[in-house]
């Protein structure tokens, strides 16, 4: 769900304001004069506007005719922000962080529309003014007996928490908390400002960034509400106390146990098959949860094929003729994200599922993991064919070939496996 923050004009024709082309050498023309901003408000610096998210994303407005610091800032301090930036001579942004990239002076270059002294940034530049004395945004603790749970990633194609929740009003943690308690939900999340998440089994994946949870809530500006693809999480009080570091979606896992390596490898057994590996748990580059597990070869790479085995004897029996979905992650970490690719075979029994190439790179492994590793998701459907129901050992096979023995040995990393009877 995503509510995109429209820079509108007016319901007439739009006026469009085409500033003069200057350089910063020659426009003769600054930040607005101290005299002209509301008490407490002073120039802040120019700033990069990252357009896509803006870098103040929370409330905005167009006037080809009149711009200027003190009109952009009476229209953000009426509305309780407490940062304002000028952008591209007509253009008004409002915020409660300041943006993370440092700011340039000699980039914001265009002139006001309402104002031929006074810069008004340029394309993609703000010039920013704040309120220092202003009421500060803060991460809510927690309410009614919730307690904040940080900030924590998010994917649109990946939900941490998975059922949107649809509250009535300007978006608060209150409310948040109120309609996912009264779902019987133990976890809530805010995001983008406006947006509302529930959940029961959260696929935590602690961000690398807690700045990435900077959006004021739209119903209360003194609070988070986390932000692109960021949860401001909170956990009820019948929650784990440390959810991160549970076995996680454990009504997914309905086949499989301990598929987030949480428990070490209790329930998995490594087979080495050929070569020699070092496999182990990883509490560093983990994708969810607090654990994942670490493979890498140790044999000569030059010398013959390594293959090593991960298995798992299913304790609930399979049926033949069903339809079954295995999922998991797959990681690289960034010393080896460039090396060799090997293949992951997935069997169950003695029926061969079908086989994976391991992600190779920062943008064929897509997703962040922790301490820079970094992750792609592997599916795999299947119909179960085989006679055997009861004690299936369901495996993955990772197999390095000589061929790729000018690349090494090459780290592998695996978290949140999954496997689930799809009819």
């Amino acid at each position: 769900m995503r509510s995109a923050l429209l820079l509108l004009g007016p319901a007439t024709a739009l006026a469009l304001f085409v500033p003069p082309q200057t350089s910063p050498t020659s426009h003769g023309f600054g930040p607005a004069d101290p005299a002209t901003l509301p008490s407490g408000w002073s120039f802040t610096g120019c700033y990069i506007d990252t357009v896509n998210p803006r870098s103040l994303a929370d409330a905005s407005f167009y006037d080809s005719s009149s711009m200027s610091a003190a009109k952009c800032i009476s229209f953000c301090s009426a509305k309780g922000y407490p940062i304002a930036g000028t952008e591209y001579g007509a253009e008004c942004y409002c915020g409660s962080v300041l943006p993370n990239i440092a700011p340039s002076a000699d980039d914001c270059i265009m002139p006001c529309a309402g104002s031929t002294t006074e810069a008004c940034g340029a394309g993609s530049r703000l010039s920013i003014y704040s309120d220092p004395t202003a009421a500060k945004t803060t991460t809510n603790p927690g309410v009614d007996g919730w307690n904040s749970l940080g900030c924590v990633s998010d994917s649109q194609q990946d939900r941490t928490l998975n059922t949107f929740m649809q509250v009535d009003g300007g978006m608060t943690v209150a409310k948040c908390v109120a309609a996912c308690s009264a779902a019987s939900f133990d976890f809530a999340g805010v995001e983008y400002a406006q947006e509302c998440w529930c959940g029961n089994n959260p696929m935590i994946r602690p961000t690398n960034d807690p700045s990435q949870c900077f959006m004021p809530c739209v119903g209360d500006h003194s609070e988070f509400c986390g932000g692109p693809d960021a949860l401001n999480m909170y956990g009820s009080p019948s929650a784990p106390p440390d959810p991160a570091c549970q076995p996680l979606r454990a009504d997914g896992y309905g086949l499989l146990i301990n598929g987030g390596f949480e428990d070490g490898f209790t329930g998995w057994t490594p087979n080495i098959m050929e070569g020699t590996f070092a496999a182990g748990i990883d509490t560093e580059h983990e994708l969810e949860g607090c654990n994942a597990a670490h493979v890498v070869p140790t044999s000569d790479p030059t010398t013959s094929n390594r293959q090593l085995s991960i298995c798992q004897t299913i304790s609930t029996p399979l049926v033949q003729g069903a339809s079954y979905l295995f999922t998991g992650y797959q990681g690289r970490l960034p010393a080896t994200i460039d090396n060799d690719s090997p293949t992951i075979a997935v069997t169950a029994g003695s029926q061969y599922l079908g086989a994976v190439t391991a992600c190779e790179g920062y943008d064929g492994c897509g997703i962040d993991g922790q301490g820079g590793a970094r992750y792609t998701k592997h599916t795999i459907p299947f119909t179960y064919g085989q006679s055997q129901t009861q004690g299936v050992a369901l495996c993955f096979v990772i197999t390095f070939t000589s061929a790729d023995a000018e690349k090494g040995n090459a780290d592998l990393v695996f978290d949140g496996f999954n496997l689930v009877k799809t009819s």
